[in-house]
């Protein structure tokens, strides 16, 4: 029988010695029991909380790594389609982007100091944006951009397809935390883990802080960056 260890690497047999009567379930099966078309196990708030509750929240963190990758399931972008990207683009082209712009700062922490063009001696200002219209570039460069690790981290694309049970496991943790809707509750004098989903977006959230990501430049950022290039050239 599989007993909960602390690493990663052991599939089998799991005994729930937690009930009533001795229930051996194959590690698999419940997770190839709720996947969805694209090999991705999906459940509902009742669906993960029976099996955190039943096996425990590390072994089913195990095995979800484990499962992970065995089938390398599709990696669960965000959905995004064509229609919302064409609505955001002529929201977009029609928005005043120069009240992101602030021309009076002066002290911006920058990453390195060794810029040749920094901005204490070169700064015009900054675009202060947020990522509302990001999805137009998403939509052609998500997964790129998810894909794309850096010298030293790994991004989630890379992680999720050539990861080790591991590499995985140790991006699952917050599945089981604030991120996924799980928090501790009391009933009848005992803690219990209430809450939670499986969700193509709690897979996203937890491999969002788990991996390295590469910056996005803002939709908005460029759109002003436009307007201002063009500005400039009708007024030569």
């Amino acid at each position: 029988m599989l007993e909960l260890k602390d690493k990663v690497g052991i599939v089998g047999e799991i005994k729930l010695t937690n009930l009533n009567k001795n229930v051996i379930i194959d590690i698999m099966d419940y997770l190839y029991k709720y996947a969805n078309q694209n090999k991705l196990p999906i459940m509902n708030q009742t669906v993960f909380e029976h099996y955190t509750k039943t096996i425990g929240k590390e072994q089913f963190r195990l095995d979800l790594s484990e499962y992970i990758a065995k089938e390398r399931p599709v990696f669960p972008l965000k959905s995004i389609t064509l229609e919302e990207v064409r609505n955001d683009f002529f929201e977009l082209s029609k928005l005043d982007t120069s009240k992101y712009l602030k021309v009076d700062v002066n002290d911006v922490m920058e990453k390195y100091d060794d810029y040749k063009y920094n901005y204490k001696q070169y700064g015009l200002g900054v675009i202060d944006a947020p990522s509302t219209f990001n999805s137009i570039s998403n939509y052609f460069q998500q997964a790129l951009r998810l894909n794309c690790s850096s010298y030293s981290f790994k991004a989630p694309i890379d992680v999720w397809t050539n990861g080790t049970p591991k590499d995985i496991w140790k991006c699952l943790g917050p599945i089981w935390r604030g991120i996924n809707g799980m928090k501790k509750v009391t009933i009848d004098g005992k803690e219990e883990l209430r809450g939670g989903e499986l969700t193509e977006a709690s897979y996203m959230s937890a491999f969002r802080l788990g991996t390295y990501i590469a910056t996005q430049f803002k939709a908005l950022t460029l759109q002003h960056n436009l307007n201002q290039m063009w500005l400039e050239l009708f007024t030569i």
